[in-house]
């Protein structure tokens, strides 16, 4: 059985890592308005150009994700299901331009999780699921878990969201049972 699993912010603390440098930013290199749209996540917060998104990007995105620490728990819930037989596919939207395969690969690796496959640039992850014939979905984005509901014949767990269209948790322990529970 294959499970898909998201990397930022469902495996990768990629928005907690990032939030002080966009603050930061904010406050000395910008305009210095601080959050204004605390629903939205990453640079959406900010009233920054695209511009300035591009800059940030650039300078501060990608050198922070290599030292972003691992999700409680999900490199260890992850394993066990490898160690079960279940192949493990990252689905990524990543641009493999920016962040490469490479760089992912490796903070993958240096957080002792184990590979079966990489996908990058999965910006439409219903079409990747379908393609790839995934079982098990994991994601923290809300769009990208009803696109694979939507596309896919994969059963979809929302990570750190609440949707009642699918299973939703915050706990990688949960994961594990959810997979094991629905098992054809």
């Amino acid at each position: 059985m294959k499970i898909g699993i998201d990397i930022d912010d469902t495996i990768c603390k990629s928005e907690e890592t990032i939030e002080p440098l966009l603050i930061k930013y904010d406050r000395e290199v910008l305009r210095g308005n601080g959050i204004i749209h605390p629903e939205s996540r990453y640079f959406h917060k900010f009233d920054w150009t695209k511009e300035e998104k591009i800059v940030f990007k650039t300078k501060y995105f990608d050198e922070a994700l290599k030292d972003a620490p691992a999700i409680e728990n999900a490199s260890k819930v992850i394993n066990k299901l490898y160690n079960e037989g279940f192949e493990i596919i990252y689905i990524t939207a990543r641009n493999s331009a920016r962040f490469g395969y490479e760089d992912t690969k490796n903070w993958l690796i240096k957080n002792n999780f184990p590979i079966n496959n990489l996908i990058m640039d999965g910006n439409e992850k219903g079409h990747i699921c379908a393609k790839n014939k995934i079982d098990f979905f994991i994601d923290d984005s809300e769009k990208q878990c009803m696109d694979v509901l939507n596309k896919s014949n994969s059963f979809v767990i929302g990570f750190n969201i609440k949707d009642s269209n699918y299973m939703c948790t915050n706990d990688w322990n949960d994961i594990y049972n959810l997979i094991k529970n629905n098992i054809n």
